[in-house]
Formats: structure tokens, C-alpha cells, sequence
């Protein structure tokens, strides 16, 4: 099994709090501030495809990182909410702030071995996705 380093990204409509490495840093929740994110891998000496990015269900306030997830096949996983939460309470956590659910985060995926979901689909298999999706709605 692969060994990465796990980010913990805690998504909101507005804002992306990140745990790098123990450190917190908050991005903008659009394009540029997850630019913003992508590139500041040289600047803590981490090679952004060995990362896996764990962020939680939120609503759909995650779609845009996982987009360009996909798009620079960058490595991450989708949590559910629910998994978060007991795992929370199992390490007896109460308290919720966004830099302690994204600690949170990075140390669920660090414990439980969290594996990508699969995201790296050809363009053709991304193209059937996203009509079947529109075909949904």
C-alpha cells in the first residue's frame, strides 16, 4: 500500500483551512486560493503528487477542489461526514473550530490509511460523468 502525506482540508463556502504538515494556512475557496494551495508545496518541500487531500462532504462547497483535484490529477478523498464526526468522538474531541477539523482531518487519514478515490478517469469516462450528472438535475 502507498504511503502519502495527508493534508487535511476543512471546506466551507468561503474558505479552505488546510493543515500542511502540522501547520495551518487558509485559502480562499475559488480558483485562485486553490491555485493558492496547489503551489505552496515548494515552500514546505512536499511534492504535491505523494500528498493526499482528505476533506469532508460539505454540502457541495467541495466541488470546486475536487475539480482541480482532477484536472492536475492530484490525489484525494472525499470523507463523509459522519465517519468525521465519530472519529472525533472516539479521540473525545468536543470542541469544532476549522483549524481543529482540518488537524482532524490530516490525523484520519494519517490513522485509518485513507486511500484516493479513484479520480484519475479518462477524458471520456469525466465527459459521460458530467452529462449523466446534468442529466439527473
Amino acid at each position: 500500500m502507498r504511503t502519502y502525506t495527508y493534508i487535511g482540508v476543512d471546506v466551507s463556502k468561503a474558505m479552505l483551512d488546510v493543515d500542511l504538515q502540522g501547520k495551518y494556512m487558509q485559502f480562499d475557496n475559488n480558483k485562485e486560493g486553490i491555485e493558492k494551495l496547489f503551489n505552496n508545496d515548494k515552500a514546505l518541500a512536499i511534492e504535491i503528487q505523494d500528498c493526499l487531500l482528505v476533506m469532508e462532504a460539505s454540502g457541495g462547497y467541495e466541488r470546486q477542489l475536487v475539480e482541480s483535484c482532477e484536472q492536475k490529477t492530484i490525489n484525494y478523498h472525499v470523507a463523509h461526514a459522519n465517519k468525521i464526526r465519530s472519529y472525533a468522538k472516539s479521540k473525545g474531541l468536543k470542541a469544532k473550530t476549522d483549524q481543529l477539523d482540518c488537524g482532524l482531518l490530516t490525523d484520519f487519514g494519517q490513522v485509518m490509511r485513507i486511500q484516493p478515490d479513484i479520480n484519475l478517469l479518462s477524458e471520456n469516462a469525466n465527459e459521460i460523468k458530467r452529462l449523466l450528472k446534468r442529466r439527473r438535475t
